[in-house]
């Protein structure tokens, strides 16, 4: 690169685990480098496992009656908040416990922002839909 430019590189990491991954990433040249200390990078991510279903089915079969995201009790501090369509806020809870069964929501797509706290004390945002479907309750 001329001097005084930069690039940047990306690396895309599939993770099966939670934990840290990291990445090292090192460039080298033909060409004669004055400065070979800034060649060679690490960054390191933590992976949260988390798994945000978009669909539960709260009608009393004990099958998905919850708004379950496995993986949570390893986030004891977070919120949950969910909304309509037209970005109303509908249920708020701090610390969700995975107990949120729709109440007397209709059958329909909400959304949702769940913010959770990692080990270094950032928070962590994940947002998304999740329809609520009623049918084929059991009597």
């Amino acid at each position: 690169l001329p001097a005084g430019k930069s690039e940047e590189l990306s690396i895309r990491t599939n993770a099966i685990e939670p934990g840290k991954i990291e990445n090292y990433a090192e460039v080298e040249t033909v060409l004669i480098d004055p400065n070979l200390s800034n060649n060679a990078a690490t960054a390191v991510t933590d992976v949260v496992a988390l798994r945000i279903p978009n669909i539960f089915t709260p009608n009393g079969d004990g099958m998905n009656d919850f708004f379950e995201i496995v993986g949570l009790e390893l986030f004891p501090e977070n919120e949950l908040y969910i909304f309509n369509r037209w970005g109303a806020e509908l249920y708020r809870q701090k610390n969700y416990r995975n107990d949120w069964n729709g109440q007397s929501l209709n059958e329909a797509t909400y959304y949702y922002v769940l913010r959770i706290k990692m080990e270094n004390g950032d928070w962590r945002n994940f947002k998304g839909y999740i329809t609520l479907k009623r049918s084929d309750r059991v009597k």
